[in-house]
């Protein structure tokens, strides 16, 4: 199985292509190698390591106004470090949109891609291995 094998990875590579310079571009594909190498080792499933993994900066590069308008549509409720820092919702805005957009249905990967900045206690193995991933 090649890293980017599975129904949703085609999609999300010309989406992100689309949507992300270059060098986010190439940091998602890095995640998402990098996930697919810790399937084994941190028993994950392959299909749910590279959506995650393609998935989790998808808004990254969106600006502040534009994250914290789509947090609102979402009904994402901004903390106050989320209102300082309108960044730390690209996960939060990137799990809606997969859920809502791309019709991504796995609650693996809304929460690992929600969570992916700031870890959340009781994590999934898959989010946990995305946090390491994505540093």
């Amino acid at each position: 199985m090649t890293v980017f094998d599975g129904p949703w990875a085609k999609e999300l590579l010309g989406l992100l292509k689309k949507r992300l310079p270059e060098k986010t571009f190439k940091h998602v594909i890095s995640v998402t190698e990098m996930m697919v190498r810790l399937v084994e080792p941190a028993a994950l499933d392959h299909e749910q390591a590279v959506t995650a993994g393609l998935l989790h900066d998808l808004c990254k590069t969106m600006k502040p106004d534009e994250l914290l308008k789509r947090a609102k549509e979402y009904g994402i409720r901004p903390n106050e470090a989320q209102k300082a820092k309108p960044n730390l919702l690209h996960g939060p805005v990137a799990a809606e949109e997969g859920r809502r957009k791309l019709k991504i249905r796995d609650e693996a990967v809304y929460e690992a891609v929600y969570y992916h900045t700031v870890g959340k206690p009781g994590w999934c193995r898959l989010g946990l291995a995305l946090y390491v991933a994505d540093f």
